[in-house]
C-alpha cells in the first residue's frame, strides 16, 4: 500500500503536467504595426476583429445602430493595449455603406518615425465591429 500512493502521485504529476495549458490571447501589437506600416491588410484585420469581437451593437433613441459607444470603447481598448497607437474617431457611421463604416484615425510611433492609418471600420446594427479597411 505504501508503495501505491507515491505511483498514484507520480501519475497525477505527470499527467497533469502534460495537459495543454489554455491559451490566453492577447492582441500583438508588433504584428498589427508592422500590418499598418506595410499595408498588410490581413494582420490587420487579425488584430482589429480580435480586439473588437465583443463590441455588439446596443441600438437605443439616439443611436439605431448601436455602436457609437462600442467606437469609443474600442479605441480606448486599442490604445490601452498598444502602447504606441493613438486611436481617435474620426467619424461614426458617415460611410453610408451596408454595412455603415466608422472611420479611427490611428498614430503610430515606432522607434524612429511616426506615421498615421485611417481605419475603415464595420459598424452593423446587428453585428460586432469588425474591419473594413485602412489607408493614409
Amino acid at each position: 500500500m505504501k508503495q501505491i500512493l507515491p505511483i498514484l502521485f507520480l501519475i497525477s504529476v505527470i499527467t497533469y503536467s502534460c495537459q495543454d495549458e489554455p491559451a490566453d490571447p492577447t492582441t500583438d501589437c508588433d504584428k498589427l504595426i508592422i500590418g499598418l506600416a506595410n499595408f498588410d491588410k490581413r494582420d490587420v484585420a487579425d488584430e482589429i476583429n480580435f480586439i473588437s469581437e465583443d463590441f455588439f451593437p446596443a441600438s437605443s433613441s439616439v443611436d439605431s445602430i448601436g455602436h457609437e459607444a462600442n467606437l469609443t470603447a474600442f479605441t480606448r481598448r486599442l490604445r490601452s493595449t498598444c502602447a504606441n497607437i493613438e486611436a481617435n474617431v474620426i467619424g461614426y457611421a458617415t460611410i453610408k455603406t451596408n454595412p455603415p463604416k466608422s472611420e479611427i484615425r490611428l498614430e503610430i510611433f515606432t522607434v524612429d518615425s511616426t506615421f498615421e492609418r485611417i481605419l475603415d471600420i464595420n459598424t452593423p446594427s446587428d453585428n460586432v465591429l469588425s474591419f473594413s479597411d485602412f489607408h493614409q
